[in-house]
């Protein structure tokens, strides 16, 4: 790609579309502090969108393999503003791998969600709910 523009209109047309019977993912390689991410429905931010700066990203563990995205956001949005959840599937049956990430508006959100959350008992399991670890580029 020769600008921003170019990458950011092929993210948008590209990411989650369908070829040959499997979900294709577009997202920007190699470069430090920019995470692509892709609101769930129901959630106000704009999908895709780029993140450079701090990251309020929650990692969510325990979850029933019933849990959706929509679930998830609407569950988080209940205590603060969610820009993005996300419910970590198997890349073959699509099932829930049992946790996921969810993306907070702000410190504040990030930690008033950890507070109602951590430890509740959601369809009948205890959830984890902490602060994600940044990934370090490889």
């Amino acid at each position: 790609m020769s600008s921003r523009e170019e990458m950011d209109n092929a993210i948008t047309a590209l990411h989650g579309q369908s070829l040959e019977g499997r979900v294709i993912r577009v997202s920007v390689v190699g470069v430090p502090g920019v995470t692509v991410s892709k609101a769930a429905p129901g959630v106000e931010s704009p999908p895709p969108r780029h993140v450079v700066g701090p990251s309020f990203r929650l990692h969510v563990n325990n979850l029933s393999l019933n849990m959706d995205d929509s679930r998830l956001a609407q569950m988080f949005s209940q205590h603060s503003k969610v820009a993005y959840a996300k419910v970590i599937r198997d890349i073959h049956s699509e099932r829930s791998k049992g946790f996921s990430f969810v993306e907070m508006a702000s410190q504040e959100d990030m930690d008033n969600a950890i507070t109602a959350l951590h430890g509740q008992s959601l369809e009948g399991r205890v959830i984890r709910v902490s602060a994600a670890e940044e990934q370090s580029p490889s």
